[in-house]
């Protein structure tokens, strides 16, 4: 009983670690996602990694019409909720083509750290963001 107590004790305080670390807690304040969203995505990807304040996390990604829907896979999920982060709210900071495929950089209003996501998502992620960025600009 005492190993599965201690077991328990590291894997929150881990979590809480994490959480903290890569400033998804920072994120979840201004950016947590509603229990359901009513809306088709244009996207799924699962087992996506992000580098969050270059910390490596896994998780699931969906593109909505709102925004970027993104979250934690088990047990992460548990400590850090889901976020559904407007499109307007995100920037480009960089996005490079290598041979591992595309690699966008990304910035998020009110928060300090950047979000690296690779890969066939990426490349859908950045469209997005420079569709809303467009809109922006025309308004």
């Amino acid at each position: 009983m005492s190993w599965l107590m201690i077991q328990a004790a590291f894997f929150s305080i881990a979590g809480l670690a994490m959480s903290w670390l890569t400033g998804w807690k920072h994120l979840a304040v201004r950016y947590r996602a509603p229990g359901k969203i009513q809306s088709i995505s244009h996207g799924s990807h699962r087992w996506q990694n992000c580098r969050i304040r270059g910390i490596s996390v896994s998780v699931a990604s969906e593109l909505y019409d709102e925004g970027w829907w993104i979250r934690p896979t088990f047990p992460l999920q548990i400590w850090m909720p889901a976020l559904l982060i407007p499109w307007r709210q995100l920037g480009i900071a960089d996005a490079a083509e290598s041979m591992l495929g595309k690699r966008v950089t990304l910035r998020v209003a009110c928060f300090s750290g950047e979000i690296v996501v690779r890969g066939v998502c990426a490349k859908l992620i950045e469209s997005h963001v420079q569709e809303a960025t467009q809109h922006r600009e025309m308004t």
